[in-house]
């Protein structure tokens, strides 16, 4: 009996490890979606407010409060957090546009927001239009691989 119940907690776990990665995943395009739309919106306040860096960031920490953590609107703040909640190309883009904003003048400034947001933009798509299948094989394998090794110590 309780073998019975042990060996049936297999494909459970199984199955809350493919879940909880892909709640991961989902997360991790969400916040894509955000800082290509952070970025969208750093560049229009550029365009059309004559405002300094740090007012910036502070409107746009408004309206992306889950971009920022805490009460530091700085583009270090948003280094750190794009460091501990992204990986691959999307840290690489989102890093470097980090690195690069506020060094040209206002024109290149906009130019390079509307850049890096639609590299975003591209790649969330990607990614997005990836996630269905993902989600199916991640849950498919692990419940395979579950039944498996159900069968073997069976």
């Amino acid at each position: 009996m309780i073998k019975i119940f042990c060996l049936s907690l297999l494909p459970l776990s199984a199955l809350f490890f493919s879940f909880s990665y892909m709640q991961k995943e989902k997360k991790r395009l969400i916040f894509i979606k955000n800082i290509s739309e952070l970025f969208f919106q750093i560049g229009k306040q550029i365009e059309h407010f004559a405002t300094p860096m740090e007012e910036i960031m502070q409107r746009c920490a408004e309206r992306f409060p889950e971009l920022f953590r805490t009460k530091d609107f700085s583009l270090n703040s948003l280094e750190r957090l794009i460091e501990d909640e992204l990986d691959g190309r999307e840290k690489q883009l989102a890093l470097d546009f980090c690195r690069q904003l506020g060094r040209d003048n206002k024109e290149e400034t906009v130019k390079l927001c509307r850049y890096y947001s639609s590299q975003m933009k591209e790649l969330y798509e990607a990614l997005d239009s990836e996630f269905p299948k993902k989600r199916k094989l991640t849950y498919t394998l692990s419940i395979c691989m579950a039944l498996g090794l159900l069968i073997l110590l069976i």
